[in-house]
């Protein structure tokens, strides 16, 4: 799988692209540290998956994402975030993500949600999908 890495913590994104590589052998073939330098990427209608994180400086990734799903809409874009206040989620849903992450737990349900989203579904807490 194809993925893009949106997150502002350079640790964090190379933890997580270390997994997704050597661990799940993914292959990233973007990364940015926020929403203006995704946007400015020109492998975005290449990807499988965007894994966003949501809380960013310049253009956060709920802006990003607008933008790049008025650009090049099918994406599927996964947000990464420890914000999991319900009107927060339901806020990524409005938008266009197809699923969530929280960071807290990324290394545990990310290979799940990636095949999930992969295979057309949607990723996330159960209480909101209604």
């Amino acid at each position: 799988m194809k993925l893009i890495l949106v997150d502002d913590n350079v640790n964090f994104r190379e933890g997580l692209k270390n997994f997704l590589e050597m661990e799940l052998n993914h292959t990233v073939i973007g990364e940015a540290s926020n929403g203006r330098e995704f946007l400015e990427l020109n492998v975005i209608k290449t990807t499988n998956i965007i894994l966003m994180d949501i809380r960013m400086e310049d253009i956060s990734g709920i802006e990003a994402t607008k933008r790049a799903l008025e650009l090049y809409y099918p994406l599927n874009i996964v947000a990464l975030t420890n914000d999991v206040q319900n009107s927060r989620l339901q806020q990524l849903i409005e938008v266009g993500f197809k699923g969530f992450i929280n960071k807290n737990e990324v290394f545990n349900s990310l290979e799940q949600t990636l095949q999930l989203v992969s295979a057309g579904r949607f990723v996330f807490p159960k209480n909101l999908m209604l």
